[in-house]
């Protein structure tokens, strides 16, 4: 399956923003990130091969104060089963991308990541629930941008 053509672009941005911001590790730097870009420039690039490098470069980031990586969360326990085992799947749209937003399931995905509030502070996530009990059931949107 062959990847859309703006999406490594777009991974490729996204690194550079990373990098130049300071937020990958120093063995990133050193050793993987050239490899990584020209691998990722290549013709060819699946969705897969997509799938493969954004899970090298989330690996390689930097942890910084209050912030949890997605390898870290996807680790932690929410009772007895992990992020994982709950289904706390992330999905990352890009800008153009048509979603179909389903309210009641967004707010089941929020309370799953409400209950590890242990772990990390959730007072934007409170309010981004409040917010999202306003929206109607279900909803077309565009995403015109992505963080």
């Amino acid at each position: 399956e062959g990847a859309l053509p703006q999406q490594a672009p777009v991974l490729l941005g996204l690194e550079q923003m990373l990098f130049s911001d300071g937020r990958t590790s120093a063995v990133w730097g050193q050793q993987l990130r050239e490899v990584w870009r020209r691998s990722l420039a290549r013709t060819g690039v699946t969705t897969k091969d997509l799938g493969q490098h954004m899970g090298v470069l989330q690996y390689h980031l930097s942890a910084r104060p209050h912030c949890l990586m997605r390898h870290e969360f996807m680790k932690l326990g929410v009772g007895a089963k992990s992020a994982e085992a709950n289904k706390c799947h992330l999905f990352f749209p890009i800008p153009g991308d048509e979603v179909q937003f389903l309210r009641t399931g967004c707010l089941q995905h929020v309370d799953k990541f409400l209950a590890m509030a242990k772990h990390y502070n959730t007072s934007d996530l409170q309010v981004a629930r409040e917010k999202l009990t306003q929206l109607r059931p279900s909803e077309r949107m565009l995403v015109v941008a992505a963080a």
